[in-house]
């Protein structure tokens, strides 16, 4: 910032020196530079004006919006499908992978059922003031502002959940797509250590690496 405001003060003082030297005394002053903000002209009540129109149609500074917010921090962190939840193998059955990771959605399911969506229609049931002051229209704007800042807490806990589903099967990690990467070598130990064992040093080499499933094979006499 002293470097910017030093070649400013630099940058003016040469332009002063050529426009004194190369300056007309006979021609005529310049008129006055219109100044950028006309501090002379009321101010408060375009301000207000504009204030008012604000909280009339921006429906979403409403208080209302804050605590939906307020309580989406408690939930936020959840996960439709989150491998990290699996419990610990060194490989996983395919059935048994899909069973749960169906199992731990329909928990997710549940808590946003059961304990997410009470938890933001008791705003409005338990505060019956909290919408007074409000006509019709008012009341309406307030009321799909917040719909809308719920659909898109949760389209955001869906799409989070997706980026790191793929992330892991992609080289992420079983952490989402914020973690350590683990390439295919990763990989490959992972899965050679659930062939040879099934012991604890097995199962967290395979928990450190992406999903690593048991592939049976049946033969049927000369066919597989």
């Amino acid at each position: 910032l002293t470097d910017e405001v030093f070649e400013g003060n630099s940058q003016s003082v040469k332009e002063s020196m050529v426009n004194f030297l190369l300056k007309d005394p006979t021609a005529p002053a310049p008129p006055p530079a219109r100044p950028e903000h006309d501090f002379e002209r009321p101010w408060q009540e375009s301000y207000r004006r504009a204030r008012d129109i604000m909280s009339r149609h921006l429906f979403i500074t409403h208080k209302t919006s804050l605590l939906v917010l307020a309580a989406w921090s408690k939930y936020q962190h959840l996960r439709v499908m989150d491998l990290g939840a699996l419990p610990p193998a060194s490989a996983h059955e395919l059935q048994s992978f899909k069973t749960s990771v169906v199992i731990h959605a329909d928990r997710v399911e549940d808590r946003f059922m059961h304990h997410w969506h009470p938890e933001l229609m008791s705003i409005f049931y338990d505060n019956d003031k909290i919408l007074a002051g409000l006509d019709r229209d008012r009341t309406e704007g307030v009321l799909d502002a917040v719909e809308v800042l719920m659909s898109n807490q949760l389209r955001s806990a869906i799409k989070s959940s997706i980026d790191e589903f793929v992330a892991a099967f992609n080289g992420g990690g079983a952490g989402g797509a914020g973690g350590d990467a683990v390439g295919p070598q990763l990989h490959r130990i992972s899965y050679g250590a659930s062939l040879a064992s099934s012991g604890a040093a097995a199962q967290a080499a395979a928990r450190s690496g992406p999903p690593v499933f048991v592939v049976r094979l049946w033969l049927d006499n000369d066919n597989i």
